[in-house]
C-alpha cells in the first residue's frame, strides 16, 4: 500500500477537463452518503477524476493498494492506528485506489470493520475494475453507499466538445459524433486521439482511427505492461470474438473469475453478451501474435465446441472453420440445414458452404438440398437446376447400393440393420427432391399435382417440412400465391373439394390442417365473394386454432383483416393484427415479424397516414435489393406503394420493373400481374398514360382467366383513375371482358370511396394545393435564398416573388419562412 503517491501529481492537467457532471455528482454522493464507488473498466478515468476533484479539497487521503495488500496482516492495524489519531473532527475523504486488487475474504471484511469504526468524520471512495464485494451489502441496507459506474464517467458529446475545445481543437457535430462513435466515451482514448491532433501527429481527422501508432502505444504504455501475464493471454483470447458470453468465456479461459475479469474490461450488453471497446479491440488483435496458429485453432475448436454443445450450429460452423475443422464444421452445417435457417442466415449458410471443398458439398445430400434452395430463393435458377440434378444423383447412387446390399450380404443381421439405415436415409433425401421440385419455378403446378399424387401412391409421408422455419407459405400472407403462384390449383376447388382435402393430409399430415379451407377462403377473396371468405375463415379460425400450424393461422388472419377492411371495418382488422401479434409472440413465430410489419404499413397507407408508412420505410433497408430475395417480395410491394403515396412515381416504376422481371422469371402471375398494377398506377401520375394503359390490360388479360377481381379493388380510387381512363379511351383490348373490367369499376369505386385517402400524397390529404411557381419559389427559400436572389434567379420582378410568398405562407398557414419550410416538409411538397 502507498499512501498519498507521487504519481498522482505527474498527471498533465492541461490534458483533463473540469468535469462538472461527475464533480457534482461525486460531492451530492458524498454529502449524502459515507461511501462513493467508483466501478468501471481500465481507462474509463476513475484515478484522473478521483485525483482531480482532490486538488479542489484539501482533506483527502490517498491510499494505492497493491496486490501483496492481499497477505499484508499489518496492514489494517495501521490504518487503524492512523485513523485514530485523527481526534480534531476535522472531515476527510480517503480514497482506496486500486481497490480491485484486494480479493481475499478477510481482508475485504477488514474494510467493512474499518469503514463501521470510523465513519463519523470520514468518507470513503473506492477505485475498482470490479463489481462491488458481496460483503458490502451492508451498507447498501444501510442506505450508507453510492455508486458511480462507466455510464457516468464516459464523455457525452458535450464534454468531448469542451474536452476539445479546452486544447483549441474545434471540432464538428460530425466529428464529435464520430468520437462517440469510435471510443464510446472511452476518456483514455479520447485523451490520446486530442494528443494526436493537437501535435498534429496525423495527417488530419480521419487518419486517427487508421491503424494508430500513437494509440497502440499509449495503451502499450499506459495499460498493457501493468497487467499480468494471465489477464494480457484473457485479453488477446477475448479479442478473438466480437462478443463473449460468461459461460462460454470460462470455458474457453479456463478462468473460474471471467464476470469479474470481463466487466473490468469489457462493455456488458443487455443481451448478455460482453463486448470490448472498438479501440481496445484493435489493438489486442496487434497483440495476436503473441499466440501461435496452433494456440489460437485451439480457442476456436473450445468457442466452437461451446456452441455446438448449446446447440447454435451455425456459430459452432463459423468458428470450427476458424479453427480449420472442416469435419465438424460439416456436421454443425448439416444440423442448421436440416433444422432451421433463418432467412436472415441464408447468406451466411450459403458462404460458408461455398466455402467447403464443393467435391465435399456435392456428395452431401443436405448441404446440396440446402444450395439449391438458397439458388431458388436468390433468382439463380440455372444453378439451383444443377444441385437439384446432383441431388438426383445422389439418391440414385444410394438406390444402387441399397441393391447391392439385398444381393450380395450374406450376413442376414447385418443387412438388415445396413438396409433400416440407408432406407433412413433415402427417406430423407426424397423429402428433400420434394421440397426443391415443389419451389423449383421450372416445375408446373400441373407437376406438383402428379408429384402430390405419387407420393400418396408410394405410400410416402413428406410430413412438415425439409427446413424447419421455411413453411409451405414461406412467410407470406398467403397460400396461393406465395413463392410460386398456385391460383390454377385452386381455383375450381368448389370442384373438387374432398379431393384436395385428402391429397394435402396424406401429403403434409398435421401441419396442413386448415390449409385447404383457408387457400378456399382466399380464392373466394380474390373472386370479391367477400362474406363466402368470412365465413370460411371464422369457422376455421376457430374449430382449429388449437391444432392449426402458425403459417397456415398467420395466412387466415391476414385474409380476414384484409375482409374486414372490405367491409369498410378497418378498425376491426387492426384489432385482428393485434391478435395476430399476440399469437407470433406466443408461438416464438419471429420470423413473421417483416412481413407483419410490411402488412401494418399497408394498413397505414388506407388511412392516409403517411408518416407511419415512411417509418416503417426507413426501417426497410435497401440491402434488400442488393440482392433480389423471394422471400422479401411482399416487401418489395409494400415498398412500391409507399414510394408512390409520397409522389415518387419515377422512382417506384423503375423499382417495380426489376420486380416484374423477376416475376416473369419465376412465371408468378399473381405477381406479375400487381407489378403491372401498380405500375399503371404510377405511369399515371406520371402523365404516361399510353404506358399505363399498357400495363393495366396486361394484368386485366392475366387476372380474367381466374375471374379475380379484389387485385384490383384492393388498389382503390388510384386505380380507378386509370381504369376509367382506359374505358374512355375506347381502345379496349378484344381479348377482354367489358362485363369484367366493368365490375371491377364499380367496385374499385365503391371501396375508394372508403379509403378516399389511400395512396394519395400528403399534400392532397392535407388538401394544400400550390402551383408550380409557388412550389418553386419554396424550393428555393427552402436553399436558403432571399427574395431578391430568387427573383434574379428565375427572371421576374422581387414584387412577384413576395406576392407568391404571400400565397405560400396563407396556404401552408405559416408566418415566417421557417414555418413555412417545416410545413411544406412534413406534408411532402418539398423534400
Amino acid at each position: 500500500m502507498i499512501i498519498n503517491p507521487d504519481s498522482l501529481k505527474l498527471i498533465d492537467f492541461e490534458y483533463i477537463l473540469d468535469r462538472k457532471r461527475i464533480t457534482e455528482k461525486l460531492e451530492s454522493y458524498l454529502s449524502s452518503s459515507n461511501i462513493v464507488y467508483f466501478f468501471a473498466p481500465i481507462g474509463f478515468g476513475k484515478t484522473v477524476t478521483m485525483n482531480y476533484y482532490k486538488t479542489l479539497k484539501n482533506n483527502v487521503i490517498w491510499f494505492e493498494l497493491e496486490s501483496k495488500d492481499n497477505n499484508g496482516i499489518n496492514l489494517f492495524s495501521s490504518l487503524f492506528k492512523m485513523f485514530s489519531k485523527f481526534n480534531d473532527n476535522k472531515k476527510r475523504i480517503i480514497v482506496f485506489d486500486n481497490f480491485d486488487f484486494i480479493n481475499n475474504k478477510e481482508r475485504l471484511d477488514e474494510f467493512v470493520n474499518l469503514v463501521n469504526k470510523f465513519t463519523k468524520n470520514f468518507k470513503y471512495v473506492f477505485l475498482s475494475r470490479k463489481k462491488m464485494p458481496s460483503c458490502f451489502s451492508s451498507f447498501i441496507a444501510k442506505n450508507m453507499i453510492k455508486l458511480i459506474d462507466s455510464k457516468d464517467l464516459s464523455f457525452n458529446e458535450n464534454e468531448i466538445n469542451e474536452f476539445y475545445l479546452k486544447s483549441e481543437i474545434n471540432l464538428s457535430k460530425n466529428q464529435i459524433r464520430k468520437l462517440m462513435d469510435s471510443t464510446k466515451g472511452w476518456s483514455a482514448m479520447l485523451s490520446i486521439f486530442l494528443m494526436c491532433l493537437k501535435l498534429q501527429l496525423t495527417s488530419d481527422f480521419e487518419s486517427i482511427f487508421l491503424s494508430n501508432e500513437y494509440v497502440n502505444d499509449f495503451i502499450y504504455k499506459n495499460i498493457w505492461i501493468k497487467l499480468d501475464i494471465d489477464m494480457r493471454r484473457f485479453l488477446i483470447i477475448l479479442s478473438l470474438f466480437d462478443e463473449i458470453e460468461i459461460n462460454q468465456c470460462k470455458e474457453i479461459t479456463g478462468e473460474k473469475n471471467s464476470q469479474a475479469l470481463l466487466e473490468s474490461v469489457m462493455s456488458s450488453q443487455n443481451d448478455g453478451f460482453y463486448r470490448l471497446n472498438p479501440i481496445m479491440h484493435n489493438f489486442l488483435i496487434s497483440r495476436q501474435k503473441d499466440f501461435s496458429n496452433e494456440e489460437i485453432c485451439e480457442v476456436y475448436r473450445k468457442a466452437a465446441f461451446w456452441y455446438e454443445k448449446n446447440n447454435f450450429n451455425l456459430e459452432a460452423a463459423k468458428y470450427y472453420r476458424k479453427a480449420k475443422d472442416f469435419n465438424n464444421e460439416i456436421k454443425n452445417l448439416e444440423k442448421v440445414c436440416s433444422k432451421k435457417i433463418g432467412f436472415r442466415n441464408l447468406a451466411t449458410v450459403e458462404e460458408y458452404i461455398r466455402n467447403l471443398p464443393q467435391e465435399t458439398v456435392k456428395n452431401n445430400y443436405t448441404l446440396c438440398a440446402s444450395m439449391a434452395f438458397i439458388c431458388i430463393i436468390y433468382y439463380k435458377i440455372n444453378e439451383a437446376g444443377k444441385w437439384y440434378e446432383n441431388l438426383l444423383l445422389i439418391r440414385d447412387e444410394l438406390i444402387k447400393k441399397i441393391n447391392r446390399i439385398y444381393k450380395c450380404e450374406n450376413d442376414e443381421k447385418n443387412k438388415v440393420d445396413k438396409i433400416i439405415k440407408y432406407n433412413h436415409i433415402l427417406e430423407d433425401i426424397e423429402k428433400k427432391i420434394n421440397y426443391i421440385f415443389f419451389n423449383m419455378p421450372y416445375f408446373s403446378n400441373k407437376d406438383i399435382m402428379e408429384r402430390f399424387n405419387t407420393i400418396v401412391e408410394n405410400k410416402q409421408i413428406y410430413n412438415n417440412k425439409t427446413i424447419d422455419n421455411i413453411s409451405i407459405t414461406s412467410n407470406f400472407p398467403s397460400i396461393i400465391k406465395g413463392t410460386r403462384d398456385l391460383s390454377d390449383i385452386w381455383i375450381n376447388y368448389e370442384n373438387n373439394d374432398e379431393g384436395h382435402e385428402e391429397l394435402i393430409y396424406n401429403v403434409f399430415e398435421d401441419y396442413g390442417a386448415g390449409l385447404c379451407n383457408i387457400a378456399y377462403a382466399e380464392i373466394d377473396y380474390e373472386k370479391d365473394h367477400i362474406n363466402k371468405c368470412i365465413a370460411k375463415l371464422t369457422s376455421e379460425i376457430i374449430a382449429c386454432k388449437g391444432k392449426t400450424h402458425i403459417d397456415i393461422l398467420f395466412v387466415g388472419y391476414v385474409l380476414f383483416a384484409k375482409s374486414m377492411i372490405a367491409n369498410g371495418c378497418i378498425n376491426e382488422a387492426k384489432m385482428y393484427l393485434k391478435k395476430l401479434k399476440e399469437l407470433i409472440n406466443e408461438k416464438e413465430a419471429y420470423y413473421f415479424i417483416k412481413n407483419f410489419e410490411a402488412i401494418y404499413a399497408r394498413f397505414n397507407l388506407l388511412n392516409g397516414e403517411i408518416k407511419e408508412a415512411n417509418t416503417w420505410l426507413l426501417n426497410y433497408t435497401d440491402n434488400n435489393e442488393k440482392r433480389f430475395n423471394l422471400l422479401y417480395m411482399y416487401q418489395y410491394f409494400t415498398k412500391a406503394r409507399v414510394d408512390i403515396a409520397n409522389g415518387e412515381y419515377t422512382k417506384a416504376n423503375a423499382f417495380l420493373q426489376i420486380v416484374y422481371k423477376l416475376n416473369c422469371e419465376y412465371n408468378h402471375t399473381f405477381g406479375i400481374s400487381e407489378c403491372c398494377i401498380l405500375q399503371a398506377i404510377a405511369l399515371f401520375n406520371s402523365n404516361d398514360e399510353k404506358s399505363a394503359f399498357e400495363k393495366i390490360e396486361e394484368s386485366l388479360k392475366l387476372m380474367q382467366n381466374f375471374n379475380y377481381v379484389r387485385i384490383f379493388v384492393d388498389e382503390g380510387e388510384p386505380l380507378y383513375k386509370v381504369l376509367n381512363q382506359y374505358i374512355k379511351s375506347k381502345n379496349i383490348d378484344k381479348e377482354l371482358n367489358e362485363n369484367y373490367i366493368r365490375n371491377i369499376l364499380i367496385r374499385i369505386k365503391e371501396f375508394g370511396a372508403l379509403y378516399p385517402k389511400y395512396l394519395k400524397p400528403l399534400d392532397e390529404i392535407s388538401g394544400v394545393h400550390l402551383t408550380k411557381s409557388e412550389i418553386q419559389i419554396l424550393s428555393l427559400i427552402s436553399n436558403g435564398m432571399s427574395n431578391l436572389e430568387i427573383s434574379e434567379y428565375l427572371n421576374i420582378k422581387k414584387d412577384t416573388v413576395k406576392f407568391h410568398t404571400k400565397n405560400i405562407y396563407s396556404k401552408l398557414n405559416a408566418k415566417n419562412r421557417v414555418q413555412a419550410i417545416k410545413v411544406a416538409k412534413n406534408i411532402r411538397i418539398i423534400k
